[in-house]
């Protein structure tokens, strides 16, 4: 058999191309065995139900009833601050002194003091007339006596002058003359022993309602009473104005302004740390899952620490934490979830840690 050289290199050409697509074929199965469906069907989200066990979230460790900012009218000036970070303060303890402070307690000084100058004016005075009322009961009767007997004799002086009269001459001149001046100064005299009765008669009717009126005037509680203590609000109300007060029981964990300080507003923080809680900010795709009841695990430090869901808010924000790994997503919409920890112990040692959360919701749930 004659064979044809001039068609070799073709027929070489068509077996090499034929051998280069199978193996394309068998390197393609191979790849496709080993390394399972292609990339685009394995990121389509697979369809139908799936168990959620945990939820992650980061979280800040807070007192339970929250963290407490003491404040001061900004630009004031501090005059004291006498806590000191890790005090534990009870409610209404002084917690900083603003500048007045000094002037504003020696107005009050001030205004006690005129309030007690008053009172002790009043009981003075009540002391006063008591002892001249003791007197005068003890002495009205005889004085009363003696103012009549008086009248008497002045009304029979007249008379003796009257009867004296009768008995001169015409030529008597002079005798008459003092007869006559002698029996006015004695009408005089009668008058004013008659008036003397009058009066006294009259005082003694009226004493009921004289003294009830000096009493009225003595008593505590009057319109200048009322004045004093107006002046001494006013005071004490000036005094308040340059003191802060804790407004609950806790520990103070920062001070943030001293004395001789202008004030930039925050002074110090406190918190209640026998019950701590962390604030978690769960992802708005997962907290569906979480209910009030769940169990959870936050890791403080190196220990971890159990705690239960007491409280899912009701709005969606901005995340406020940032996961310290750069590949972690940092833009999220979560919702605030608080968990109680079961030892308040160690968290109280953190307060505004930023921890880890793992939440195990108790339902299972599909997605």
């Amino acid at each position: 058999m004659r064979t044809d050289l001039s068609r070799g290199p073709r027929s070489l050409t068509a077996w090499s191309w034929a051998g280069v697509a199978l193996a394309l074929v068998i390197v393609t199965g191979w790849w496709q065995a080993t390394t399972g469906p292609s990339q685009a069907f394995s990121q389509t989200p697979s369809i139908g139900p799936a168990s959620i066990s945990s939820i992650h979230a980061l979280a800040r460790l807070e007192p339970g009833k929250g963290l407490i900012t003491i404040g001061v009218r900004p630009g004031a000036r501090l005059e004291a601050v006498p806590v000191h970070e890790g005090d534990r303060v009870d409610k209404g303890a002084t917690l900083a002194l603003t500048e007045g402070h000094q002037a504003a307690l020696a107005q009050l000084a001030l205004a006690e003091a005129q309030r007690l100058s008053a009172r002790n004016k009043k009981a003075l005075l009540r002391e006063k007339l008591a002892l001249e009322r003791e007197k005068y009961d003890a002495t009205k009767e005889v004085r009363l006596a003696t103012l009549r007997r008086l009248s008497e004799i002045a009304h029979q002086q007249i008379d003796g002058i009257n009867v004296l009269a009768k008995t001169l001459s015409a030529n008597q001149v002079r005798e008459k003359v003092d007869l006559e001046k002698a029996r006015l100064e004695a009408e005089v005299q009668k008058s004013q022993a008659d008036l003397n009765v009058k009066e006294f008669e009259a005082a003694t009717h009226l004493m009921t309602q004289l003294r009830a009126l000096e009493d009225k005037e003595l008593v505590e509680g009057g319109t200048d009473d009322e004045l004093l203590d107006r002046q001494i609000e006013a005071a004490r109300a000036a005094v308040e104005q340059t003191v802060t007060k804790a407004p609950a029981a806790g520990v103070v964990l920062a001070v943030m302004s001293h004395e001789g300080e202008i004030s930039s507003g925050p002074v110090l923080y406190m918190g209640d740390l026998t019950v701590m809680v962390c604030k978690a900010e769960v992802d708005q795709a997962e907290v569906g899952n979480v209910h009030v009841g769940d169990t959870a695990e936050v890791l403080v430090g190196a220990k971890t620490v159990a705690g239960k869901v007491t409280h899912v808010a009701g709005m969606v924000i901005p995340n406020q934490m940032r996961d310290i790994d750069p590949r972690a997503r940092q833009d999220l919409r979560v919702v605030h979830v608080t968990i109680r920890l079961n030892d308040a112990d160690e968290a109280s040692r953190y307060v505004n840690m930023q921890v880890e959360v793992t939440i195990r919701p108790s339902t299972v749930t599909s997605k």
